[in-house]
């Protein structure tokens, strides 16, 4: 039996920016459009302990 291989991920998303933000406390991560600068999703960890997931595909603010 075949297994199905997933492609990879070719670029990231464009006119999308991630970066680090505190969120409750602790270090979170938030997505921004870069056209508009409007914010438009955050992630938190799970516990105070743990950090938060990044954004898969979009690219670190500088």
């Amino acid at each position: 039996m075949l297994k199905r291989i997933r492609p990879p991920q070719l670029a990231a998303f464009c006119g999308r920016a991630r970066s680090r933000a505190s969120v409750g406390g602790a270090s979170g991560w938030t997505k921004r459009d870069r056209s508009s600068g409007e914010f438009m999703a955050g992630k938190k960890p799970g516990s105070a302990k743990k950090a938060a997931k990044k954004f898969k595909g979009v690219r670190v603010e500088k």
